[in-house]
């Protein structure tokens, strides 16, 4: 499953990996909030583990 974390150059991630929709929108909002800063969503791979 891929998952994106959005990230942001100057504060670090913004929120815990997400889909790409919610991943850009949250980038979006900060780059608003923030005008100076630069954004980016960064694609992970993660791996569904079995619990037993």
């Amino acid at each position: 499953m891929r998952r994106y974390l959005p990230r942001c150059r100057t504060c670090g991630p913004l929120n815990k990996p997400t889909d790409a929709d919610n991943a850009y929108r949250v980038c979006r909002e900060h780059r608003h909030d923030r005008r100076s800063h630069s954004t980016g969503v960064v694609p992970i791979n993660t791996e569904e583990r079995n619990r037993p």
